[in-house]
Parts: C-alpha cells; structure tokens; sequence
C-alpha cells in the first residue's frame, strides 16, 4: 500500500493508484472523481492464529452518484479480502476504460 496526501492534514491509503479508506466495516476503492466506484463490505470474520480477518466480503460496483444508496451495477459475494479486491480491481478497470477514464 502506498500513502497518497489529498489535502495538507489528510493522507489516505492508496493501491494500485486508487484511494483505499476503510471506514468501519465497509472498504471504499477508488477515485471519487471518477465515474465509478468499488464498495467492499466485509459480513464477517474469522480468527487465524489470533488475528481477525475477513472472511465472506461483498463486492459491488457502484456509480458515484449511487454511493450512498443500495443501487449498484454489479455485485457479488467472495471468501476473503485477497479473493475480493482482485475481482474489485478488475471490474473497476473495466468500467473507467469503457467511461473512457
């Protein structure tokens, strides 16, 4: 993960170029300049050798405007975080190529 200053006092995490913000259970990926996001929600975890870590994550490709809402464009359901932002990352570069971004 790379770290990305957005404002003077504010820096998020990046991945692959994207913002990476995690707020509570839910993963926001992606430039909320663009057309199109990624919402990741984790539903649950498990713990392996002591540790927390997802383990089923809904996956779903929303348009920007419909951020806040239960509408999305594509949606699926994916055993772990790894499994989750490899379909992510697919499918939002899929999207802003077809948008032309």
């Amino acid at each position: 993960m790379e770290t990305q200053a957005t404002t003077a006092n504010t820096k998020y995490m990046t991945y692959m170029g994207k913002p990476f913000v995690r707020v509570k259970d839910t993963i926001y990926y992606g430039d909320p300049s663009d057309e199109f996001i990624m919402e990741l929600k984790i539903l649950d975890t498990k713990t392996v050798g002591g540790v927390e870590i997802a383990n089923h994550v809904s996956v779903k490709l929303k348009a920007v405007e419909d951020m806040f809402t239960n509408r999305c464009v594509n949606k699926t359901e994916k055993l772990g975080l790894y499994n989750a932002m490899d379909v992510a990352i697919i499918w939002l570069q899929r999207k802003l190529k077809e948008a032309g971004k």
